[in-house]
């Protein structure tokens, strides 16, 4: 009735009739646009995201196959260029993890992620795949992933909470005491940086979220664990002749493989 007296033509090829939960099989309901049937489905794509049944693992793996996709793009069109260049890159055009605030947030959740980014930057910079976990950050000069994710989420959450539009701003508030992925996510946030009452998480500065957020989620090097990573990346600029010392290729490698491995 209103695309007949506004004179709105819709394309019923372009619409889901979305049907999901318990009992969602039993729902007998058909929807008309034009004259014609609206499809019956339990999960779509709208915006690059998927919607509906699996979408919390499907979107996770999505944005995981596209930073694979990335990467191998990077080494295939700069393999020629040193590690320095070659990681710059990928910090530049693989690290963007477009919706991930709305992610279930919980290690296990995205464990997928986690791996295949640890596993990208092994590519990227050229260590051996025995390379320990805890190194990747410092040697991608970066932050641990899933502490990424989080500030991410973060600042996301931050902005609904001082959004100007008090329908975002009343929905934040309430999300806390929910049970979507994003109200698991705050009161995950909340507990993490030490905030009780969500009335008082907006007044708290920034910098200081995120230090708490990175004493609960990173893993701090020891002395001797700093030293390996500048020896791997001294290592990495004789391999690539950033730098000039009297080892031969052969040695530069088993000394990688040493190293990274802290064997």
């Amino acid at each position: 009735q209103f695309a007949e007296e506004y004179s709105v033509l819709y394309n019923p090829k372009k619409s889901v009739l979305l049907i999901e939960g318990h009992g969602a099989n039993d729902i007998n309901v058909s929807i008309y646009l034009n004259g014609t049937s609206i499809r019956r489905e339990n999960s779509c794509k709208h915006l690059g995201a998927e919607i509906g049944v699996n979408s919390k693992k499907l979107n996770v793996n999505r944005l995981a196959h596209d930073l694979i996709r990335r990467t191998n793009l990077i080494l295939s069109n700069y393999g020629h260029c040193n590690w320095r260049v070659l990681r710059k890159l990928f910090l530049s055009y693989c690290s963007h993890a477009y919706g991930c605030p709305l992610w279930n947030l919980d290690k296990n959740a995205v464990l997928y992620f986690v791996t295949a980014w640890k596993k990208c930057s092994r590519k990227i910079i050229g260590v051996p795949p025995l390379t320990r976990s805890k190194y990747i950050p410092c040697l991608m000069s970066s932050k641990d992933v899933l502490f990424q994710l989080n500030v991410r989420c973060l600042n996301f959450f931050l902005r609904c909470l001082k959004s100007s539009n008090a329908v975002v701003e009343l929905a934040s508030r309430r999300c806390a005491n929910g049970f979507s992925i994003a109200g698991f996510n705050v009161r995950r946030l909340l507990a993490l940086v030490g905030v009780h009452d969500i009335s008082f998480f907006k007044f708290i500065d920034h910098s200081t979220l995120v230090h708490k957020l990175q004493n609960a989620l990173c893993i701090e090097l020891n002395d001797e664990e700093l030293c390996n990573v500048m020896l791997i990346e001294e290592l990495l600029d004789v391999r690539d002749s950033l730098a000039v010392v009297g080892l031969d290729p052969l040695e530069i490698d088993v000394l990688l493989t040493y190293v990274c491995a802290d064997t």
